[in-house]
C-alpha cells in the first residue's frame, strides 16, 4: 500500500474509491453514448469539426443525468466538481480519474490520445470558430460589438464611421426592414468607412424568416386630442392643435385637423370653433395664432375625438350670436385600425389575412359579437390544438385556444390589462406550444440571400425551428455558389431550444456556425421566468460544441435611445462577457452605448471568462 494510502483513514479510501467507480461508469457510459451517435452524426469529412461534434455528443450524454450531488462530493476531496468542462469534457473526466487514481493506487494515468481537447485546446478551437465569424479582435482578444444598423447609415456615411470608432466590430443589416437598395448602400457605407480608419468591420445579414404577424385592422378615421396631464389626471396645460383647409395637401398629415375651406379662410386670432365631439360631449377650440409654417394653430383644455364630417359652429374674437356659422371637419386620413381587448373574452383568429373587426356585443350572430383578427400565415391554424397558447405583441397579451371552427381558432384572453389592451396589425404572434408547419424560408428570405450569398461576412437566420431548416439554408447558399458563408442561429422559439443540439450538429461539419440568443421572441415563448435558465444552458452547449454566441435583444436600450442606462442594464450587458459578441439596437445615442459596453466588456474580462472567475487583484 502506499503512502498516501497510509495517510487516508478508512472512510476517505472507501470515499474515494466510490467516486473513482462512479466517475468511470459514468465515463464508459458518455463515451459508448457518443460513438454511437456519432455513426449518424460524423461525416467522413468533417476533419475540421471532427473534435467539436465529439465534444458535444460527450456533454449531451454526460448531463442526461443529475451530477449535482456527485459534484458536491468531488469538491468536498478537493477534486474537480466538473462544473466547468464544457469546451473539454472527457479530457477533465480523465484528469480526475488519473488524479483518484495516483492517490488510491499510486500511479499516475494520464489522459488518453482520444480523450478529446483538453483546455487549452478546447479555448483554442472556441476562439478559431468565432475568429472565423468576426474576424480578428481590434484590442486582440475580448467580446465582439454588434451593432444593428438604422436605415439612415445608407447615406449617412458619418455615422457609421462613428459607429465603428466608438467599437463596432459587426455591422447588423435588419431584411426585415428597407430593401436591397438601401442595403447596399449600407454595406458600401461601413466598407468604406472601415477601409478609411484600418479597423475591420464584418457585416452580418438577417434573413427576416418566417415571422407571424397580425394582419391590418380596419382603419379607424378618427382625429384624438389629448392635453398634458399630472401623474393624478389633473391637466395641466392645453392641448395645441393645428389646423389646415380641407383642400389643400396638408390636410392628409394625421397630426394636422382638417376644417373646411369657409372655415379655415375665416379664421382669426381669439375665435372658437364648438362642437360636440363622438361622445356628445361640448369641445371648444380657440384660435391662438399661427405656426411657422404660417398655418392656424388653436388650443383645447379637453380631451376630445372627432369624425369626418362632424359639424361644428365658429366665430370671430367679436361676433355675436347671429355671426356664428355652421360648418364641419374633415376629412381625415385613416389611421391604423386597433381591437380592444379584456381578459376572459373571446377572439377570433381567422384562416385569411383579411382587415380585423372589432367586437359588436349587440350582434344577434355568436361570431359578430366577438372581435376578430387575421394573420400574416393563415395556414398555420391548422396547426393549432385546442389548450395551446397564443401570445400577441410581444406577450402583452396572452390567450389560448378554446376551440377551432371552419371560420378559425376561437381565443379566451387571459392575459390582458384590466382597462384593455390595444390589437394593432403588424404585430408579432408567438404559438409556443405548437408544431407550425411554416416553409423553412420565405420568398423574402429568398430574395434577400441574393444578394446576401455575395456581400454578407455572415448570415443570420431568423425562427430557424429544426435541424432541417439549417440544412434548407445551406443547400440555397451552395446553389447560389456560396459554401464557406458563416452562418447564425437565432434561438428565438421553443422549438429551436429543444432542437439545438441537432442544429449545431447538422451545421458544423459543413460550414462555420454561430448561435445568437434572440431573448425578444424566446422570452414570450418559453415564458421571461425560464429566459435565464434557457439562455445558460444555450451557452453550455455552445460552448461544449466550441461555437460562438452572441447574446442580444435589449442590451444597454436606455442608454441607445434615452441617453441614459438602467442600473439592470448595465448588469445585463455585464453578463454578455460570457458570450462572444454582445448585440446592441439602434438609437440617437448608439454610440455612447457602444463606448459603455465596450468600457464595461474590457473591465469584465479580467474577472470572468465563461464560467470561470478571475482572480483579479482587488482595488478597493
Amino acid at each position: 500500500m502506499t503512502e498516501q494510502m497510509h495517510s487516508l483513514t478508512v472512510s476517505a479510501q472507501t470515499e474515494l474509491r466510490a467516486l473513482q467507480a462512479e466517475l468511470q461508469d459514468l465515463r464508459d457510459r458518455v463515451e459508448q453514448g457518443a460513438r454511437h451517435d456519432a455513426v449518424e452524426w460524423l461525416r467522413p469529412d468533417a476533419d475540421r469539426a471532427r473534435a467539436s461534434v465529439m465534444n458535444l455528443l460527450r456533454y449531451l450524454h454526460f448531463r442526461r443525468s443529475d451530477l449535482r450531488l456527485l459534484q458536491k462530493r468531488l469538491s468536498n476531496q478537493g477534486l474537480s466538481s466538473l462544473g466547468r468542462s464544457e469546451g473539454h469534457l472527457l479530457h477533465d473526466l480523465d484528469r480526475v480519474l488519473a488524479l483518484l487514481s495516483g492517490v488510491l493506487d499510486g500511479q499516475w494515468h494520464p489522459p488518453q490520445p482520444d480523450s478529446g481537447p483538453c483546455i487549452d485546446e478546447g479555448e483554442a478551437l472556441l476562439s478559431g470558430n468565432t475568429q472565423h465569424l468576426f474576424g480578428a479582435h481590434r484590442d486582440g482578444a475580448g467580446v465582439y460589438i454588434m451593432v444593428t444598423l438604422p436605415s439612415s447609415a445608407a447615406e449617412d456615411g458619418e455615422l457609421v464611421s462613428a459607429m465603428i470608432r466608438s467599437g463596432m466590430d459587426c455591422a447588423r443589416i435588419n431584411g426585415a426592414h428597407d430593401d436591397p437598395v438601401v442595403w447596399n448602400r449600407m454595406i458600401e457605407q461601413v466598407r468604406q468607412a472601415s477601409a478609411a480608419l484600418g479597423r475591420p468591420c464584418r457585416i452580418y445579414m438577417d434573413l427576416p424568416g418566417p415571422k407571424l404577424r397580425t394582419a391590418p385592422v380596419h382603419a379607424a378615421p378618427i382625429f384624438a386630442i389629448h392635453p398634458t396631464r399630472d401623474a393624478s389626471g389633473r391637466v395641466i396645460a392645453p392641448a395645441e392643435v393645428v389646423l389646415a383647409s380641407a383642400r389643400t395637401p396638408e390636410s392628409t398629415d394625421p397630426e394636422i385637423l382638417p376644417v373646411t375651406a369657409e372655415i379655415y379662410d375665416d379664421l382669426k386670432v381669439g375665435g372658437r370653433i364648438r362642437f360636440r365631439d363622438t361622445r356628445g360631449r361640448m369641445r371648444e377650440i380657440e384660435i391662438i395664432g399661427r405656426d411657422l409654417a404660417d398655418r392656424w394653430k388653436g388650443r383645447i383644455w379637453h380631451t376630445a375625438y372627432l369624425e369626418p364630417g362632424m359639424p361644428c359652429r365658429w366665430w370671430g374674437p367679436s361676433a355675436t350670436p347671429g355671426d356664428r356659422r355652421e360648418g364641419c371637419f374633415g376629412p381625415f386620413p385613416e389611421r391604423p385600425g386597433f381591437l380592444l381587448v379584456h381578459p376572459q373574452e373571446q377572439l377570433l383568429l381567422t384562416r385569411n389575412s383579411q382587415p380585423g373587426i372589432p367586437a359588436q356585443p349587440d350582434a344577434p350572430e355568436p361570431l359578430a359579437r366577438m372581435g376578430r383578427i387575421g394573420l400574416s400565415s393563415p395556414e398555420v391554424i391548422d396547426d393549432l390544438a385546442v389548450g395551446h397558447r397564443v401570445f400577441i405583441d410581444d406577450g402583452k397579451i396572452g390567450a389560448v385556444v378554446e376551440s377551432l371552427i371552419p371560420e378559425g381558432a376561437v381565443l379566451r384572453i387571459t392575459r390582458a390589462r384590466a382597462e384593455g389592451e390595444k390589437v394593432r396589425g403588424e404585430k408579432g404572434l408567438n404559438f409556443p406550444d405548437s408544431l407550425l408547419r411554416l416553409p423553412a424560408l420565405t420568398e423574402q428570405d429568398l430574395e434577400m440571400l441574393d444578394l446576401a450569398a455575395h456581400t454578407a461576412d455572415i448570415i443570420g437566420y431568423s425562427f430557424i425551428r429544426t435541424a432541417d431548416d439549417m440544412a434548407t439554408l445551406m443547400a440555397e447558399l451552395d446553389r447560389r455558389g456560396n459554401r464557406s458563408v458563416p452562418v447564425v442561429a437565432k434561438i428565438e422559439t421553443a422549438q429551436a431550444v429543444r432542437n439545438l443540439p441537432e442544429i449545431l450538429l447538422t451545421t458544423l461539419p459543413r460550414r462555420p456556425v454561430g448561435v445568437m440568443v434572440a431573448r425578444g421572441d424566446l422570452a414570450v415563448e418559453i415564458g421571461p421566468e425560464r429566459l435565464a435558465e434557457i439562455q445558460e444552458e444555450i451557452l453550455w452547449l455552445c460552448e461544449a460544441a466550441h461555437v460562438p454566441v452572441i447574446w442580444a435583444t435589449q442590451v444597454l436600450e436606455s442608454l441607445a435611445r434615452k441617453g441614459t442606462p438602467t442600473r439592470s442594464e448595465i448588469t445585463d450587458a455585464a453578463m454578455g462577457v460570457r458570450a462572444e459578441c454582445v448585440m446592441l439596437n439602434k438609437g440617437p445615442y448608439i454610440c455612447r452605448a457602444i463606448e459603455t459596453l465596450r468600457d464595461i466588456m474590457q473591465r469584465m474580462n479580467a474577472h470572468q471568462h465563461k464560467k470561470t472567475a478571475r482572480l483579479r487583484a482587488l482595488h478597493w
